[in-house]
């Protein structure tokens, strides 16, 4: 879900960075735009981009999550680097916020000429991971 306004990362990314095999460090600077500073439009679509996650969570934790990540805006950053379609191979997008972090990353296809998504949410103040 690429932003029009979002900032583009420094460097190249093929995959997802806090990725299976690498659970962290989290970038210790955000990069990219503040979320609030986004038109109305744009915001709901990085709101849809976290539902698709939170949703599968009973309604009431999902509504309470989503509600924390929203109230978060001002402190959140969504970045991109490659391409910023939806079929490019190099498309590659990243919600940096105090607790989610989202990254969708295009994959070149192995058996046709299309591509297949990588994508991973994590919650920083809740996460699984490396420490």
């Amino acid at each position: 879900m690429p932003c029009g306004t979002a900032v583009p990362i420094d460097g190249s990314f093929d995959d997802l960075l806090l990725g299976p095999g690498n659970d962290g460090p989290f970038p210790a600077e955000p990069e990219g735009v503040l979320v609030s500073s986004l038109s109305k439009k744009q915001r709901a679509k990085v709101t849809a981009m976290l539902a698709a996650w939170v949703d599968d969570l009973d309604e009431k934790a999902a509504a309470r999550l989503l509600a924390k990540y929203v109230s978060e805006y001002d402190k959140t950053y969504i970045s991109w680097s490659g391409g910023t379609t939806i079929n490019d191979v190099n498309t590659y997008v990243r919600l940096d916020g105090p607790s989610a972090w989202i990254e969708f990353s295009n994959q070149p296809a192995d058996e046709d000429p299309g591509v297949h998504q990588h994508t991973i949410f994590r919650d920083e103040s809740a996460d699984y991971g490396w420490n």
